[in-house]
């Protein structure tokens, strides 16, 4: 599955076209900023596609997660859905995450590269509606 996937990611010049294939269910990219990355999650019947926050420490993470929640509805009309806000205040990490419910691993290989260009897609709709306020706020 990753491999068709980051040949889109490669063909439309994402910051995931370098990354490798790799064994586990998710493939994540560097933002810039300590601690943040963008991240692909495929599952049975969905994937996603995800800000994950994680410097280490729960309260800096959850600082982060407050500050960028405030910019939610300015967020989620420049990605143009709702989004996911995870504070997950039961663990140290938080996400901020879209579902792409075209399907999952488990759908026909056939349906794959349509389930891929869309996390492409979205991710690139994410980094767009994120990246810019992770510059402004997110030291």
């Amino acid at each position: 599955f990753w491999t068709g996937l980051l040949a889109i990611a490669r063909e439309r010049g994402t910051r995931h076209a370098s990354r490798k294939p790799g064994k586990y269910h998710w493939i994540g990219g560097a933002s810039g900023i300590r601690g943040l990355g963008w991240t692909y999650v495929i599952g049975p019947d969905f994937g996603t596609v995800e800000l994950y926050i994680d410097r280490g420490i729960a309260e800096e993470n959850k600082a982060i997660f407050d500050t960028l929640v405030i910019h939610r509805e300015k967020c989620e009309e420049k990605f143009g859905a709702p989004l996911l806000w995870e504070r997950l205040d039961h663990r140290r990490a938080c996400r901020i995450k879209y579902e792409v419910d075209v399907g999952g691993y488990r759908s026909p290989e056939t349906k794959w590269p349509e389930i891929q260009a869309e996390m492409v897609s979205r991710m690139i709709a994410l980094e767009k509606a994120l990246g810019p306020l992770l510059e402004e706020s997110v030291k």
